[in-house]
């Protein structure tokens, strides 16, 4: 059985190994030059989410009706990496693609930093995209776009659909050739602190959840590690003309001796006590899968609310860039 060192040891080089490669993987994220955040403000299903509770009201895109699902999508692209992008670096402007059957019908950019020129254009009815200019470090734009999105038959089933609105944010798909640039990172605008001390648990993140209970287990295995007996009674004797070291156990009003080569013999009380020159010795026995979960737990835990405190400290970064020039 391995001992508590070292255990303790390895469990300690595993996590090195695991924090050390999850700062490595941060700070690369933090350090690009070029790095591009398309954050997800919301989507409206308007002819879905509006029209079916008003027949009587219509929606009409330059003087004509709108009967298909029409979705008006908002978002945000960010740059936050540390590097600004010229003209010269892009091959292909940032694109927006939907798959065949989906159509954009109109995009513009709303809103931007105060020195960023920013545009969007339909390049055709599945792709539109957006010309940046100089596009500095922490600067923003922000876009509103109008596509259609595909009719679905009617289920026989009668099972309920997908809505129109889910279905676009699925299908969109981000392009662009950038230098010194990777994909597109994808997330969601983030809550301002005012408005999140107001949801209720039931709104705190999943991970956070899962983090608080590997905590409680981590502790709850290393505190039954601790109440565990730290040896059991032995006894050196004498026994069918051989010298043995037997544990002993009571069952049945008879000492069952045993030891580690498959030895057992029973004994009666008044037996047990007649055998001569037997010496009483601890052995030390601690089972170390306890202790080996708990500080598995923890460590989980603790990556995780790494990962929740690098996540809430890039919401920040974000909020802040799309809300200073507001």
């Amino acid at each position: 059985m391995i001992d508590t060192q070292t255990l303790i040891a390895v469990v300690g080089i595993i996590a090195t190994v695991i924090l050390g490669i999850s700062a490595i993987v941060i700070t690369i994220r933090y350090n690009r030059n070029v790095r591009i955040t398309y954050a997800h403000d919301r989507v409206i299903a308007l002819t879905d989410d509006i029209t079916q509770n008003f027949p009587n009201l219509s929606i009409t895109y330059r003087d004509q009706s709108v009967s298909e699902n029409l979705v008006l999508l908002k978002g945000y692209f960010i740059n936050i990496g540390k590097k600004d992008i010229s003209r010269d670096m892009v091959e292909q402007q940032i694109t927006i693609v939907v798959p065949e059957g989906y159509e954009w019908v109109e995009c513009k950019v709303v809103e931007s930093s105060h020195s960023l020129q920013a545009s969007a254009t339909k390049v055709d009815k599945t792709r539109v995209t957006f010309d940046t200019g100089l596009w500095k470090s922490k600067e923003y734009m922000k876009f509103e776009a109008l596509a259609k999105v595909p009719v679905l038959q009617a289920d026989t089933d009668h099972l309920p659909h997908e809505p129109a609105a889910e279905r676009l944010s699925k299908a969109l798909l981000f392009a662009h050739r950038i230098a010194d640039s990777a994909k597109i990172d994808e997330t969601l605008v983030p809550l301002p602190s005012t408005e999140r001390l107001t949801l209720s648990p039931l709104h705190i993140p999943s991970r956070i959840y899962m983090a608080i209970i590997m905590l409680l287990l981590g502790v709850m295995c290393l505190g039954l590690y601790q109440f565990l007996p730290t040896g059991t009674l032995a006894f050196t004797l004498t026994t069918d003309g051989k010298q043995r070291t037997v544990f002993a156990e009571i069952r049945k009003n008879k000492i069952n001796l045993t030891d580690n080569t498959g030895y057992r013999k029973a004994y009666s009380l008044s037996e047990f006590d007649a055998i001569p020159d037997k010496k009483a010795q601890n052995v030390p026995k601690k089972d170390n899968l306890f202790l080996f979960v708990g500080i598995v737990y923890l460590l989980f835990s603790l990556f995780m609310l790494l990962a929740s405190g690098y996540r809430e400290i890039r919401n920040k970064r974000l909020l802040a860039i799309i809300t200073k020039t507001k």
